[in-house]
């Protein structure tokens, strides 16, 4: 290159090992060249890890609301759950008087809610595939959108919402019938 002309960036491609050592006669051939100008290097990974620190950072934030949601949205299952079950007492006592189980009344309540999750699924899975497809395709590597996802997705907010349910529905199938007559 001409004296007066400089080179502004040049990339060097490594056959072994990024080492100390290797950096340094790069560094040595450079002092050489340029007449000891300061030399500013970033490996490929410190490129990548910069590039990508943002989408990291909004992983981190989102993941933080995701179990917030997910716990409000146990909360909410709970307490429609209890609501539901205290306004169906009566109908509950009733079908114990008249021999029903109490795997039967908790195989009842326990799949009401199961319903109510399952539309829920129904309703949200093209929605997120859309949202999903769309925010993935911006990126020059991609990863496909299996539905395997989508199916451990369901079955998590399955087990949530059961787990949630479970214990009031237990209760109501394996109280006294006489108790919410009574009332």
């Amino acid at each position: 290159m001409p004296e007066k002309e400089w080179c502004w960036a040049f990339v060097i491609q490594l056959t072994d090992e990024y080492s100390i050592t290797t950096l340094q006669k790069i560094k040595q051939a450079y002092n050489e060249y340029t007449g000891g100008m300061p030399i500013d290097y970033k490996t490929f990974d410190d490129v990548m890890h910069q590039q990508y620190a943002a989408q990291q950072r909004m992983s981190d934030i989102l993941f933080g609301f995701t179990l917030v949601a997910i716990l409000i949205s146990a909360l909410g299952i709970l307490a429609m759950a209890t609501y539901f079950i205290r306004q169906r007492s009566m109908e509950i006592a009733v079908r114990k008087v008249f021999g029903s189980t109490n795997r039967e009344v908790l195989q009842r309540l326990v799949l009401h809610f199961v319903r109510y999750v399952l539309a829920a699924f129904v309703i949200a899975v093209p929605v997120i595939w859309y949202l999903m497809h769309d925010w993935l395709s911006q990126y020059v590597l991609r990863i496909p959108l299996s539905w395997t996802i989508f199916a451990l997705a369901g079955l998590t907010a399955l087990a949530i919402a059961v787990a949630t349910v479970f214990g009031q529905s237990w209760r109501a199938a394996n109280s006294n019938p006489v108790d919410a007559i009574k009332r």
